[in-house]
């Protein structure tokens, strides 16, 4: 035989007004005019937030041509002498865009956030098309792209540097 269901509590007296008393308002609006500690230490990994400066241009610039020479000296230091393996190659792939991520970003070019696609293909007498379609500040925007040839397959590394406010 089922367990019959407890009775619910009985509802509270309530007041012969339904307004609420004059405690019950005063209390949240003192707790929002309280005075703010400020000798207390920050969490960890806080940043103050700044209000935007309206300035509609970079002072350092992405520049393509530094970007190349970088991402060339990468893909030579990282694949050579090496040959095509499938089950390589996406790990490859992420951990030489992590490298010219991290050296690009050295390079602290102003309100520039920097995206990196690697990728490798082998050779076996094919032939690749690619596209990437997005929205583009041809004024702001700027790209570096590198190849790297081996005798069994080929690389290719695209560095977007995009404005950034």
């Amino acid at each position: 035989m089922p367990t019959p269901l407890p009775t619910p509590p009985a509802p509270a007296e309530l007041p012969d007004s339904d307004q609420p008393g004059p405690d019950a308002v005063q209390a949240p609006l003192a707790a929002l005019h309280a005075p703010v500690d400020r000798s207390r230490p920050r969490p960890a990994g806080y940043q103050n937030s700044y209000q935007n400066s309206y300035r509609l241009r970079s002072d350092e610039p992405f520049e393509p041509e530094v970007v190349d020479r970088l991402v060339e000296r990468t893909l030579k230091d990282s694949m050579q002498g090496l040959s095509y393996r499938s089950e390589e190659s996406p790990g490859l792939c992420t951990s030489i865009a992590a490298q010219v991520q991290k050296r690009v970003q050295e390079l602290k070019y102003d309100r520039c956030k920097v995206v990196v696609i690697v990728s490798i293909v082998e050779k076996a007498s094919q032939s690749v098309q690619a596209s990437l379609g997005f929205l583009w500040d041809s004024q702001r925007d700027r790209y570096s792209s590198c190849t790297f040839e081996a005798p069994t397959f080929v690389a290719n590394c695209l560095v977007f540097g995009l404005y950034h406010e």
